[in-house]
């Protein structure tokens, strides 16, 4: 067994950290950095050595500091910045316009849905990747829209009856929404927060 170092340490937790809020696969968040699950997978287990290309991509993927995982200040720069399209607000008012985000989303179908309320589970002014291409499957992060509604940001969930609800997190009250016919939902991709200015945080 590969013994790991700190900063292998700090990659496994930054994933887990990042699965957790995503419901994310090594399977998706491998194509996503353009590499097969296997290689990822090995990446994590220490088989293969962490490398710079490895940890821009995987800091842009999970939002994480390079400088976390024993890079100098001046890699993280190198990460590219693409402008994406914001469609619309979670509250549900449409939007036309760009920004630019510091990511490794693959294709140029993704689009952005900011966040809007303040006393959202996510941060106010932040972003939420939706890649309308992806699957859905049971337990997935979605946003459900309805015609003229809010957007709903919650899990795809599947009851006994093979009935299929998107059910917001208890953060945001936990309520369940049935789907109909007039119901679109995408897979969220990821989630990307704009740097913030103000001091810095000293550890």
């Amino acid at each position: 067994m590969v013994q790991a170092s700190d900063d292998l340490k700090r990659i496994r937790l930054a994933w887990n950290n990042y699965k957790a809020d995503t419901k994310s696969s090594q399977a998706a968040a491998a194509k996503a950095i353009g590499m097969n699950q296997s290689a990822f997978s090995q990446y994590l287990r220490g088989e293969i050595p962490l490398n710079t290309d490895f940890l821009m991509k995987f800091s842009a993927l999970t939002g994480t500091d390079i400088t976390e995982f024993g890079l100098g200040i001046d890699v993280s720069t190198k990460v590219n910045s693409y402008k994406m399209e914001v469609r619309y607000t979670l509250s549900g008012k449409k939007l036309k316009e760009t920004v630019p985000v510091t990511s490794i989303v693959p294709n140029t179908e993704c689009f952005l849905i900011r966040n809007d309320y303040a006393d959202h589970m996510l941060i106010n002014n932040s972003y939420i990747i939706i890649d309308p291409r992806e699957e859905l499957r049971v337990n997935d992060l979605v946003i459900l829209f309805r015609l003229g509604e809010p957007l709903i940001f919650g899990n795809l969930i599947e009851d006994e009856e093979t009935v299929w609800e998107v059910l917001e997190p208890h953060a945001t009250g936990g309520r369940r929404f049935l789907m109909d016919e007039n119901s679109i939902v995408h897979r969220v991709s990821g989630t990307y927060a704009p740097l913030r200015q103000g001091k810095v945080y000293e550890r």
